[in-house]
């Protein structure tokens, strides 16, 4: 049996590696001079996006990342995403090496058996027409991800939930069952409340967080890199009230996920009061849920139709139809998940339960979708998932 089946027997986590293809969270919204894009001759990416725009780019969407500033971001910084079909084949393995180990009495064994077989009955609850969008979406050329592509306007369709109606194939859509934590209003309108969406100088948003009380938000560290803070706004995902960041120091970006949280403050007044939370490392349940915006939200049709020049963000926010987003384990202060999540996740609090007394389990923050030098644990057997900092991680 490898190290790594053993770590798994005594009830460690779930953790991947991400075949090369599989992209990561963006980490700032800085300029990069010159890349190299895969598929893509070498040369400025200004003189690049300087040819798009003659052949009738348009560079100002009503909200979302813009191509251009996609395309100044580096291409690990885009994630991809696992059919979950796939997830489901990885785990058989995980599964019948725990089963093992349990029978024989290897200590936290069973304990791991049950949470995979716990995330395999939850995936296989996914919409069938989900497979196959998300495999497209992942396997698409760099270009045919961003802005307005078919593979990105399927996958919106078929693997995300939103919270205003889409339009889809000329009908509005069915109204999509939602995980028990927001099974009515009330309470969906109560969770938005926790959460926060930042924007850039140009309210573009680029990452998500957990509203704390008196002014402060939980986020991922990697989302700021060397950008300003006097140029970022947060907006609550509720009201879609905006207030600006507080300047201040932020510690260095170690690059590991265990390590990717910070708490930023703001300035202003009337902030959110979220209610109350539990920052608690995954227990028993496999049970994950997640709120982000989706940088592709723009090209969708909704009902009732954005008003021209209105707020989009309610618009733009997404998150994973159920059986599309399972908890799998903790290792190295790595909370892995096969959510949904795309660009723009970053940072959002990952919701797994609602207790008896109204308040919410946030069992870690979206980090990064890949284990090489994140400090993530790798493992051969699970080709994609999206890691989070364990909320027994963050202090503050």
């Amino acid at each position: 049996m490898s190290s790594l089946h053993r770590m798994l027997a005594v009830g460690a986590a779930v953790a991947v590696t991400l075949p090369a293809n599989a992209l990561a969270q963006p980490q700032a919204m800085e300029v990069v001079g010159d890349e190299r894009i895969p598929g893509k001759p070498s040369g400025s990416l200004e003189r690049m996006l300087k040819e798009l725009k003659l052949k009738g780019l348009r560079e100002n969407p009503d909200f979302g990342i813009t191509f251009g500033e996609a395309l100044r971001q580096r291409l690990a910084w885009i994630q991809r995403t696992a059919p979950p079909t796939d997830s489901i084949d990885d785990l058989a393995s995980l599964i019948s090496v725990s089963t093992k180990d349990c029978a024989v009495g290897r200590s936290g064994a069973c304990s791991t058996r049950d949470l995979l077989l716990a995330a395999k009955a939850e995936l296989g609850r996914a919409p069938v027409d989900c497979n196959g969008a998300a495999r497209r979406f992942s396997d698409a050329g760099y270009a045919d991800v961003l802005d307005d592509s078919a593979p990105a306007q399927a996958y919106d369709a078929a693997c995300l939930g939103s919270m205003i109606p889409r339009v889809i194939g000329g009908a509005i859509e069915a109204p999509v069952s939602k995980p028990s934590l927001i099974a009515d209003p009330a309470q969906e309108g109560e969770l938005l409340s926790a959460v926060a969406v930042f924007e850039n100088g140009h309210n573009n948003f680029f990452c998500a967080g957990l509203f704390l009380p008196a002014g402060k938000v939980l986020t991922a560290r990697h989302c700021f890199g060397s950008a300003p803070l006097g140029n970022t706004q947060v907006r609550s995902a509720q009201s879609g009230k905006r207030w600006p960041i507080e300047k201040q120091m932020l510690p260095a970006d170690e690059g590991k996920v265990a390590s990717d949280w910070v708490v930023v403050s703001l300035t202003g007044a009337d902030f959110p009061t979220p209610p109350k939370f539990n920052l608690t490392r995954l227990g028993t349940s496999p049970t994950a849920f997640v709120i982000g915006p989706f940088h592709s939200a723009k090209m969708m049709k909704y009902d009732p139709a954005p008003a021209p020049g209105g707020d989009f963000l309610r618009y733009s926010l997404r998150y994973p139809k159920p059986g599309t987003c399972v908890a799998l384990g903790v290792q190295t202060g790595c909370l892995a998940l096969t959510c949904q999540t795309v660009t723009g996740f970053s940072g959002a609090p990952v919701f797994s339960a609602r207790q008896s007394d109204g308040s919410y389990d946030v069992i870690g923050i979206v980090s990064s979708s890949h284990g090489n030098n994140t400090g993530c644990v790798a493992n051969l057997d699970l080709r994609f998932a999206t890691f989070a900092v364990s909320a027994d991680n963050i202090k503050f």
